[in-house]
């Protein structure tokens, strides 16, 4: 059946789906709702959490890229091939779940032929309530028999309001840096201090030393103890730090049988890197003038691998001392980046911060907001760009097939 373009009560567009977020949950959520010719509009704030990272890896076929560029392919295939797709700059301040006649929700799905311009707050529908969670299901028999549907509506900072039938959150998380405990922290983060050494950490490797700071992610002797090796398969040695706290190293200690990993429980003062951003670049000139010098353009692993006179951080003590490490690893505690548009909607969280989808759903539905789906960092302990693009596959897949099973319902495929 030809898709039919469906306007609001105040004449914008309805969309089949609202995808708040544009970074690789959005954009994957994105492909597959295009895939089954279901209309989509991506409200992008243009923030992402890598977005000091120059680099990415661990995603076939965009090996050390840089994350923007990889966004800009999704973004360019998903306008070249698709045109169901559309695309927003515009950061969301608000989110709710309404009530709407049939009349306005539309029995078909819309098509990508009709305007995608917004409208204001008045008048977008008569019938709508305040409330933005409910139990009931998308559609409903209401009293007099007359139908209404659940639509989803999505307000930006400059007061354009969206409305589409499902929602799609990928908003993502914010790493909230300990800069009470550890000051300096958020100077050095992505630059010298680095949470994922699958993420980053190749790059630096044959470092003569480097370091392991304890806290956030990485407060338990089990986290402690997980990461250290990975650290040290890129270092010559490692110190694990646990600013102050002498059981944390004794229990990690108890984990670790390298004769490499050493600990250190002094205080830390404070933490910087170790050479300014514009020294950075003179010794990395200097270092390809090297490079060059040897004639057949080969270096050693060392000089290929580690930058650590980039990455190097210092860590200044208490007591006065300090020590400086090629690069030191820590995973900072993190936070839902729309915290505030989570709350709003109701949506249920689980131990590790993330956003709880519903048992046995198909496509991470999320838990107790019908019709709201879920994708990448804000709802996974497990953070990544490849975990969020599995995510948003199967989030569009499970809007599929909600969707599908609606318009089967009233004999509208």
């Amino acid at each position: 059946m030809a898709h039919v373009t469906t306007t609001t009560a105040a004449g914008s567009k309805l969309y089949d789906v609202l995808i708040v977020g544009g970074g690789p949950a959005g954009l994957s959520m994105a492909v597959g709702l295009a895939r089954q010719v279901y209309s989509a509009l991506v409200l992008d704030s243009g923030e992402y959490r890598n977005a000091r990272a120059e680099h990415m890896h661990t995603v076939p076929g965009f090996d050390h890229a840089s994350p923007a560029s990889f966004r800009d392919k999704i973004r360019r295939d998903l306008r070249e091939r698709y045109a169901s797709i559309e695309f927003r700059s515009a950061t969301v301040t608000r989110l709710r779940k309404f009530e709407a006649p049939v009349a306005l929700a539309g029995s078909s799905s819309s098509s990508s032929s009709s305007s995608s311009r917004p409208h204001q707050r008045s008048g977008v529908a008569a019938n709508a309530t305040d409330g933005s969670a409910s139990d009931g299901k998308d559609t409903a028999a209401t009293s007099g028999g007359k139908q209404k549907q659940w639509l989803f509506e999505a307000t930006d900072a400059q007061g354009n309001v969206y409305t589409g039938r499902k929602l799609a959150l990928g908003t993502g998380v914010r790493d909230v840096f300990p800069e009470e405990d550890v000051p300096g922290y958020g100077e050095c983060w992505g630059r010298g201090i680095f949470h994922c050494m699958f993420c980053h950490g190749f790059e630096e490797r044959g470092a003569e030393s480097a370091g392991v700071l304890a806290g956030g992610i990485m407060a338990s002797p089990e986290m402690l103890a997980h990461v250290t090796p990975m650290v040290k398969r890129l270092a010559h040695s490692v110190t694990v730090y646990t600013n102050g706290d002498e059981e944390l190293a004794a229990a990690t200690r108890e984990k670790l049988r390298s004769s490499k990993i050493r600990f250190d429980t002094r205080r830390i003062a404070r933490v910087a890197m170790a050479h300014p951003r514009h020294q950075h670049q003179e010794q990395q000139q200097q270092q390809q003038e090297q490079i060059h010098q040897q004639g057949d353009g080969s270096s050693s692993d060392a000089a290929a691998g580690s930058s650590s006179s980039s990455t190097a951080v210092t860590l200044y003590f208490a007591d006065g001392t300090s020590a400086t490490e090629g690069f030191v690893a820590n995973h900072p505690a993190v936070e839902q980046r729309a915290s505030d548009l989570v709350a709003g909607l109701g949506l249920q969280m689980g131990a590790a911060g993330e956003v709880r989808v519903r048992a046995g759903s198909m496509g991470y539905e999320a838990e107790g907001v019908d019709g709201c789906f879920v994708a990448g960092d804000m709802a996974t302990p497990m953070r990544s760009v490849a975990k969020a693009l599995e995510m948003g596959t199967f989030a569009a897949a499970g809007m599929v097939a909600a969707m599908n099973a609606e318009l089967d319902a009233r004999d509208e495929l």
